[in-house]
């Protein structure tokens, strides 16, 4: 999937925007993200998910990682209403 959206996000003329719900402990955004900055694709990833510890803990894992362009909230998916995009 990424490989076909890999060309249409080059000409958006910003970056991509992801949502991943449920999220975890953020290995498949810090993934994701590693794989968007080898193609040249500007990225950015709001990841959800229901549990703090698992939030705290993808923080930290992007934060080590030194990707900022990584944001990640405690929500309830089936609750909480989502974030909206600017």
């Amino acid at each position: 999937l990424f490989g076909r959206l890999a060309p249409l996000a080059k000409d958006l003329g910003r970056p991509l925007r992801v949502l991943e719900l449920a999220s975890g402990g953020g290995d498949d955004a810090i993934a994701l993200s590693r794989r968007a900055r080898r193609v040249g694709v500007a990225l950015e990833l709001i990841g959800l998910d229901a549990s703090a510890v698992a939030v705290d803990h993808a923080r930290d894992a992007a934060r080590r990682a030194g990707m900022p362009e990584l944001a990640f909230e405690v929500a309830d998916v089936l609750a909480d209403p989502w974030p909206t995009a600017d």
